[in-house]
């Protein structure tokens, strides 16, 4: 494993699944990934959810589901920093608080609307 490569990873309910098929040995791999900074999860809700007709008690729920996992999986070093909607729907001013107030240092999106944009 060269200590150069980097890898980030989003939707914990993939990563939940495969983790379970892995060995110990494997999974003993991956947790000293994670440990050294090489393997950084991103988001780390159960699912990218949508935004923009998502009731915030869902979004509490399935980022809960996500971020419990990780802790009880990798401890402190599996907690993200960053949250990211790469394909959302919209966008709304409260997933951006809901993050903030779940103590991610940033949010990054794409999509951003066309007037939105004009008055950045």
């Amino acid at each position: 494993m060269k200590p150069s490569r980097t890898f980030i990873y989003v939707e914990m309910a993939f990563f939940a699944r495969w983790w379970r098929e892995q060995d110990e040995d494997m999974q003993e791999r991956v947790k000293k990934l994670v440990n050294r900074g090489q393997l950084e999860f991103i988001n780390g809700g159960w699912c990218m959810n949508d935004e923009a007709g998502t009731h915030y008690n869902a979004i509490i729920d399935q980022m809960s589901l996500g971020l419990q996992f990780l802790d009880r999986t990798f401890g402190a070093c599996g907690r993200p920093l960053v949250a990211w909607h790469i394909d959302p729907f919209g966008h709304s001013r409260e997933q951006a608080s809901l993050f903030a107030q779940m103590g991610f240092d940033g949010f990054f999106f794409a999509r951003l609307d066309y007037q939105d944009k004009d008055n950045r």
